[in-house]
């Protein structure tokens, strides 16, 4: 659970960065959206798969996993979000009274990405613990030890028939986490929109 919520935190991060500079006009930032867009439509459970097949497993290994897997759709859905306010009125007002595009983005770009970014922090902490579990389950042991929900699950394959909680138990506490972040997500969202 800490490596997802940890490699989401990163790659909001990063994808804040990447999405603000790829909504910049140039033909560095075009090439860099395409490069985006291609990355984009490769699977995450292949790149997973074959990052943990050069890199080996391992708690290192499954955190810049779940954090490269995930910094491009977010940087994808920043840069949707940015290009429409680079022509809206409070950019162009700054741009106007000499700002320089750091303190634009600062000021004004950046304050006003906070809620969408954490409504879809929900979201991208379901994806990276599904990614994790993903990983456990297929046997790669991405925590090193046997203490992870979806290790648990795969060991436990074998006496579903004898023993079903064995493997529904950590199965129901995957799904619990996910629901529960975002019910907290959605519910922290309502307030602070008020």
């Amino acid at each position: 659970m800490l490596i997802a919520l940890g490699a989401t935190a990163v790659a909001i991060l990063l994808g804040l960065v990447l999405g603000i500079l790829l909504a910049a006009r140039s033909r560095v930032t075009r090439a860099g959206g395409a490069v985006l867009d291609v990355v984009l439509v490769i699977p995450s459970i292949l790149t997973m798969l074959v990052l943990i097949f050069g890199l080996g497993g391992g708690v290192a290994t499954m955190f810049l996993i779940t954090a490269a897997v995930t910094t491009p759709f977010v940087a994808r859905y920043v840069r949707s979000l940015v290009v429409p306010m680079l022509a809206g009125d409070v950019v162009v007002a700054a741009r106007l009274a000499g700002d320089g595009w750091v303190r634009i983005a600062a000021g004004e770009i950046v304050p006003r990405l906070v809620a969408p970014l954490l409504t879809d922090a929900g979201a991208r902490f379901v994806g990276a613990l599904y990614l994790v579990a993903s990983a456990g389950f297929l046997g790669f042991n991405p925590l090193g030890g046997d203490a992870d929900w979806a290790t648990m699950i795969q060991a436990n394959m074998d006496g579903l028939g004898m023993n079903p909680w064995a493997s529904l138990a950590p199965a129901v506490a995957v799904v619990l986490l996910t629901v529960s972040a975002n019910l907290l997500s959605d519910r922290w969202m309502g307030r602070r929109s008020r």
